[in-house]
């Protein structure tokens, strides 16, 4: 039988993360993420440099997923950290800063942020990768952001496409948009 302890939970609450070491210490944890990521790409982002790319942003896009850390993130400039592994030749990096931004989405306070610097594009751009998770997160993402204002015709375009492509999760993926945002702007 599978047995889940405490700690494996996802999602924490305030006094479950004071009683490790306080906000504090999680917010310094983020931060020394964010400087292992930096000082990886920094130093070529080649051999075990990518691991540690790699798994610093895996880790960041995890956290990620608990709101309780979104301001933290913000604050640590994560989000345009993950726009900008959207645009790296390494696939797992796009992968997982996808699915980083992904979680982030969920937040309102995100989109803002999500949007600036060419946001949007990115995401479409990830669509329409070959790496299926990489297209379910970009779909995801947008369907958030959906409801904060218009995603524009090239992110529609995008996921019409997606529709026809190989890959079953993305294709019921791309039809539950469409399904939700029937019209969107």
């Amino acid at each position: 039988p599978l047995i889940i302890r405490r700690s494996t939970w996802m999602f924490q609450s305030r006094r479950q993360i004071e009683e490790r070491g306080g906000l504090a210490s999680r917010q310094a944890y983020l931060q020394e993420l964010v400087r292992e990521y930096q000082a990886a790409a920094d130093a070529g982002g080649r051999g075990a440099h990518a691991e540690t790319r790699k798994k610093a942003i895996a880790h960041l896009g995890n956290f990620a997923y608990d709101p309780i850390n979104y301001a933290f993130l913000r604050g640590l400039n994560v989000i345009a950290l993950f726009q900008d592994g959207l645009t790296d030749d390494d696939k797992d990096i796009v992968r997982f800063a996808m699915a980083g931004l992904c979680n982030l989405a969920v937040d309102p306070a995100n989109h803002a942020h999500i949007r600036a610097s060419d946001g949007l594009a990115l995401i479409v751009a990830a669509i329409k990768s070959e790496d299926e998770h990489t297209s379910t997160s970009g779909i995801t993402a947008l369907f958030y952001l959906a409801k904060s204002g218009p995603i524009g015709p090239d992110a529609i375009q995008a996921i019409k496409a997606a529709l026809t492509g190989p890959s079953t999760l993305v294709r019921n993926v791309a039809c539950a948009f469409l399904m939700e945002h029937p019209k969107p702007a």
